[in-house]
């Protein structure tokens, strides 16, 4: 769901901080899962036996293409190597290791901002809230329009 939709539906005003919309929702970026999706794709060209494949990948390692710099930045930062045993886990532990950290980040960017005094003293743990079960996406875009 969009920033915008998650603000109006759940009675935030536009200027929210993303902060503040993740955290009552419990959603993490959609950026996690397209880095895991990449990063199993990733994996299957580092192991495929098809030729063709393989002297494509070869081609785009040899150019450094931004996709495959970006993905073996990643697979650095996270200490896992390139040519891991444990391709299947690779990605789903990466994207946890990804999601850890970004609710580290909120944890503190959520303590840091003067704008979200009172909030952190309500608000501890990423998570959903209870109240955004009762709201009906759809009507309440409706309401909002």
């Amino acid at each position: 769901m969009k920033d915008s939709t998650l603000r109006l539906s759940s009675g935030l005003c536009l200027s929210t901080r993303n902060i503040g919309c993740w955290v009552e929702s419990g959603w993490h970026p959609l950026f996690f899962e397209a880095c895991k999706l990449s990063i199993d794709f990733f994996s299957r060209l580092v192991s495929t036996e098809n030729e063709l494949l393989s002297t494509v990948f070869l081609e785009h390692i040899m150019l450094g293409l931004p996709w495959y710099t970006s993905i073996s930045n990643i697979l650095t930062k996270y200490n896992f190597p390139q040519s891991s045993s444990s391709k299947s886990k690779l990605s789903t532990q990466i994207s946890h290791n990804m999601r850890e950290q970004f609710v580290d980040t909120w944890k503190t960017a959520k303590a840091s901002s003067p704008k979200l005094e009172f909030y952190n003293q309500i608000k501890h743990e990423f998570e959903t809230e209870t109240y955004l079960g009762v709201v009906k996406f759809p009507d309440a875009m409706l309401e909002k329009t």
